[in-house]
């Protein structure tokens, strides 16, 4: 009797579990979905959205207990919560292509109804994708082409730059249009004939958070992010070919990545970024990425051009380039490995917080200025002899302006 009325229990509970699993976030039978209004509307984008409820044990919901329990040798499982109906929201969430409803239930990943923009010389006609209205323009007689060069008399906190003005294209955005605009949290540039924007073109922009960059972009200038401190969406396009100086200068994304045509990458292009991840698409020819650094793989085959400071050197480098961690605010210590042959003309000039250097043995030559101005290091560990600290090729003002520090070698202290 004991071992039929622990069957019945084991069985009802495995049957609880089941319906327990089956009771995810599904549509009615119907697979309409609502909107806050109460419109029913056909066809969520995420297959979840179509889903029937799979609940179905029996013919009259009871699950058989082939041992015979008590009460009539079935097991009544418990109530089954009701299948989760998916809301939106009424309005139009977009981007630079499409536009689309929001669920409002919390299920981030469940969109309704997508579509491409309908477009005229506004925008879009069915949700609020709009050209911003306002902006200031400089008309080219030459070229018969426009420059955004100014916010105008906008307000808008969602900047749409249109493709045509008066019936010419716009192919630019110029030189401080947009510096310190603090009412951007936005901007969508389009594509077609856009080609580039000038200098500091959205530079100290404080509440900006998501860019849409043109999809034929070549260049990014100098100082273009600077100061973006909240930025943290950002795709490069795959027309872009460099990144110039203080391009990313003291920005808020945190994960960047670099298309296959970019080329050139100035050495303080993200100068005290919040950058934790910088990546190169391994179809660059001209680069490659690890360890978040990125190494030169033209005539300086091996070097690390850009480094970030949570920096780990690879295997895969060479030496340290020129100017690589120039002014690298927040980089405290730093081990370069043995497969380094030369750290190169001002590699790590101005890194004030630098207190610690790791070098080895296969260093053959600390470059002029390699470490000048590094005002409080204190300690370079070498895990090799004196003599082989001396055999090292110095220039005479490799550690120019660093104050009181202690080489420690295996056999003893050299204090400078």
């Amino acid at each position: 009797m004991k071992k039929k009325i622990l069957t019945a229990i084991l069985v009802a509970s495995t049957a609880f579990a089941f319906a327990a699993s089956m009771a995810g976030c599904e549509t009615p039978s119907d697979n309409a979905d609502t909107l806050p209004d109460g419109t029913q509307q056909e066809g969520s984008i995420n297959g979840s959205g179509n889903s029937q409820n799979n609940n179905q044990n029996n013919s009259n919901g009871n699950v058989q207990n082939p041992d015979n329990a008590p009460n009539g040798g079935a097991v009544t499982p418990a109530p089954v919560p009701p299948p989760h109906n998916h809301t939106y929201e009424n309005g139009y969430t977009f981007d630079k292509y499409s536009h689309w409803h929001a669920s409002s239930c919390g299920h981030e990943e469940e969109i309704l109804g997508k579509a491409v923009h309908n477009l005229d010389e506004n925008g879009c006609t069915v949700c609020d994708f709009k050209y911003t209205q306002g902006l200031e323009y400089d008309f080219n007689s030459k070229t018969n082409k426009y420059t955004v060069t100014g916010i105008g008399s906008a307000q808008d906190s969602v900047l749409i730059i249109p493709p045509a003005y008066n019936g010419f294209p716009v192919i630019s955005v110029g030189y401080n249009a947009f510096n310190g605009c603090t009412q951007l949290t936005r901007v969508i540039m389009p594509d077609g004939d856009f080609l580039n924007f000038g200098e500091y073109a959205f530079a100290n922009c404080p509440n900006l958070t998501s860019v849409e960059l043109p999809a034929n972009l070549a260049q990014l200038y100098r100082g273009n992010f600077e100061n973006c401190t909240k930025l943290k969406s950002i795709t490069l396009p795959e027309a872009l070919t460099h990144i110039g100086d203080d391009a990313f200068v003291n920005c808020g994304i945190t994960e960047l990545y670099i298309p296959k045509n970019v080329f050139g990458i100035a050495y303080n292009a993200f100068h005290d970024s919040n950058i934790q991840k910088l990546t190169v698409d391994p179809a660059n020819p001209y680069m490659w990425s690890d360890g978040n650094c990125i190494m030169d793989n033209r005539s300086n085959k091996g070097d690390v051009m850009v480094a970030l400071k949570t920096a780990v050197i690879p295997a895969s480098a060479k030496n340290i380039g020129g100017s690589t961690f120039y002014d690298c605010n927040g980089l405290t210590s730093i081990d370069i490995p043995a497969n380094i042959n030369a750290v190169k003309s001002y590699a790590f000039l101005y890194c004030r917080d630098l207190t610690e250097v790791s070098l080895h043995v296969g260093l053959a030559e600390l470059q002029s200025g390699a470490f000048t101005q590094c005002t409080n290091l204190k300690d370079i560990r070498f895990d090799g002899t004196t003599a082989q600290w001396n055999a090292i090729a110095k220039a005479s003002d490799w550690a120019k302006e660093c104050g009181n520090y202690t080489i420690h070698c295996t056999d003893g202290q050299i204090t400078i």
